[in-house]
């Protein structure tokens, strides 16, 4: 009778060990981007420029511009510069597409970042972009690592923390971003 109770805790033991390595790889899986279900979202269509406001909303065309009295109910561009993000290579986003940098912006694979990049080597949020102090000639804009599993990288050196140059390039797992003013 002992036996047979040995017996059945010793194979309850290994149905509860595979079930545990089956979750742990479903997880990692998961957080690696691997197999969408058939409910997965769509890819994000190609976009020529997204802006943002500090609060994260997308601003609607012609924001950051203000009416001139010549060009009769026509914009021209406001005389200051306008910090953004020029996708160079990208498996999320198009390239070229144009991020318009206002206030914090979270980059990752979650959906509740301003940037969101479907990409097996960013982490859910991966990296922050923030103003800085404003500089001679324009603001400029600091990249923050969030503890990301592969890091954050600026013109190829791995960072926690770096402030962005115009010309500078940002890689967030395949993503490359460029930096202008």
């Amino acid at each position: 009778m002992l036996e047979a109770v040995l017996l059945a805790l010793k194979v309850l033991i290994l149905i509860l060990l595979y079930l545990f390595i089956w979750r742990v790889a479903r997880a990692a899986t998961h957080d690696l981007g691997g197999t969408k279900g058939a409910g997965a979202a769509p890819p994000p269509s190609p976009v020529s420029q997204v802006e943002w406001s500090p609060l994260g909303e997308e601003l609607p065309p012609g924001a950051g511009r203000l009416p001139d009295e010549h060009d009769h109910g026509e914009s021209r561009a406001v005389a200051e510069p306008r910090p953004r993000l020029i996708v160079e290579r990208s498996s999320a986003l198009a390239p070229g597409t144009e991020l318009v940098l206002h206030g914090l912006v979270t980059v990752g694979r979650s959906e509740d970042n301003h940037v969101v990049l479907d990409d097996a080597y960013a982490s859910t949020t991966h990296a922050r972009i923030v103003p800085g102090a404003a500089v001679p000639g324009g603001a400029h804009y600091v990249v923050e690592d969030l503890g990301s599993t592969n890091g954050t990288f600026v013109n190829e050196e791995r960072v926690s923390e770096a402030t962005l140059r115009p010309g500078a390039r940002v890689r967030i797992g395949e993503t490359v971003l460029r930096y202008e003013e």
